[in-house]
């Protein structure tokens, strides 16, 4: 069971799902943790948002080679925020899963209160906002931000090592990894830590300053009017469907 607290667990499990994953991949795992560990850092914690059944807790299964989330297809069956920890060699990665930014065409301001206390005095290296390819449209924003393609279905197909491989062969756990790695190290990057004043202000707008998690860790300013546009650009098309 993972933690479900307010607060990263103190003591987190050995990643042995790791040693699933074919051994070219696990070189490139650790090659890539031995990167954050000369960049003076001893653990990473990715925040996983996005609509609800798009995938966030598969890519979460995903990273960690073991099942830490549970899964339904084209259904949300995470209704609060979880983290799971996993350390390997003495580096802790946490990955923060949480339920869906939109229910059924509308914000679910439940959620974004949950995620909200969730976070609060976390410190967050990267945002990891997961949509569905057949559901997405590219917008001219989108080219301003790190996009990777991920593929969490069983019939993924593979290479030679069996490493899951994209129809253009690339390797998408190591790309999706080492693109983080790539935000987290790059020069003006910096974990951002959350607290109730920053998020109420004065005006109460929570909301409002939730998304700009994305913007102060990505260092761009983009990222909050790309997922708000998307958000009510979906709403308002499931208004004209109707």
């Amino acid at each position: 069971m993972e933690s479900r607290g307010s607060s990263l667990p103190t003591v987190a499990r050995e990643w042995t799902g790791i040693m699933q994953f074919p051994v070219t991949t696990q070189a490139s795992l650790h090659e890539l943790l031995e990167r954050l560990r000369k960049d003076n850092r001893d653990s990473l914690t990715i925040l996983v948002l996005g609509k609800s059944g798009v995938g966030k807790s598969s890519t979460v299964n995903s990273i960690f080679g073991e099942r830490v989330c549970v899964v339904s297809a084209f259904q949300s069956e995470t209704i609060r925020p979880t983290v799971a920890s996993r350390t390997r060699a003495g580096f802790t990665v946490n990955v923060i899963d949480t339920p869906g930014l939109v229910e059924a065409g509308c914000v679910n301001d439940q959620a974004v209160d949950a995620i909200r206390r969730f976070i609060l005095d976390k410190p967050v290296d990267v945002v990891l906002y997961v949509d569905r390819l057949d559901g997405y449209r590219v917008d001219s924003l989108d080219r301003q931000i790190p996009i990777v393609l991920v593929e969490n279905s069983g019939r993924c197909a593979t290479n030679d090592e069996g490493e899951k491989i994209l129809p253009n062969k690339t390797v998408w756990l190591t790309n999706l990894m080492r693109t983080i790695v790539e935000v987290v190290t790059a020069e003006k990057a910096a974990k951002y830590t959350i607290d109730e004043r920053m998020i109420k202000g004065t005006d109460g707008n929570w909301w409002h300053k939730l998304i700009t998690v994305p913007l102060f860790l990505f260092q761009l300013k983009v990222l909050y009017p790309l997922i708000r546009a998307r958000i009510f650009a979906d709403i308002d098309e499931g208004t004209e469907d109707e």
